[in-house]
């Protein structure tokens, strides 16, 4: 199936990837213009930035779900996940204590193979938007349609999967 959406992307297809549950998608991370390196607990928002995805504005994260972490490749980042507390640099993910240089954070390769994501300084988004082929691709690290069911019609989360649907 991932293959499929690969093609019809590359031919001009929008796909709109939006779910922080696991690395399933780790196979359009390059239709996607991303490395998936796991999950962190529960996000607060994410600030999103003025683009032609939607004006510049926050999403207030309502979902109890793990939120995706994914750095930027070739994809231009249009939105970070904004944590209630800033990440202890010694302690990982989990809140056990890390005595290295970097805090580890799992991860999945584009093979889907399980690892640890050691540089905690690289930059980590919550959505981007990227140009495959004759194409785009939207990724979204955190599960937009229960954001916006569960914030209602009126909401930026409705707002932002509104402003997806003519984008793509």
């Amino acid at each position: 199936m991932q293959h499929e959406l690969r093609e019809a992307v590359f031919r001009g297809e929008g796909l709109l990837v939006a779910g922080g549950h696991d690395a399933r998608n780790s196979h359009l991370a390059d239709v996607l213009g991303v490395l998936f390196k796991g999950h962190r607990s529960k996000s607060m928002s994410v600030r999103l930035e003025d683009s032609d995805l939607h004006p510049a504005t926050r999403v207030e994260l309502l979902t109890t779900d793990r939120v995706q972490q994914a750095q930027s490749e070739t994809a231009m980042a249009v939105g970070e996940f904004e944590w209630q507390d800033a990440p202890d640099k010694h302690h990982n993910h989990r809140g056990h204590r890390h005595h290295g240089r970097h805090d580890h954070y799992d991860h999945y390769d584009h093979h889907g193979q399980h690892g640890h994501y050691g540089n905690h300084s690289l930059s980590l988004v919550a959505v981007t938007v990227h140009d495959y082929g004759a194409g785009r691709a939207i990724y979204m690290g955190f599960d937009l349609l229960a954001e916006a069911a569960l914030a209602g019609t009126d909401s930026v989360a409705a707002s932002l999967l509104h402003h997806n649907l003519p984008y793509l």
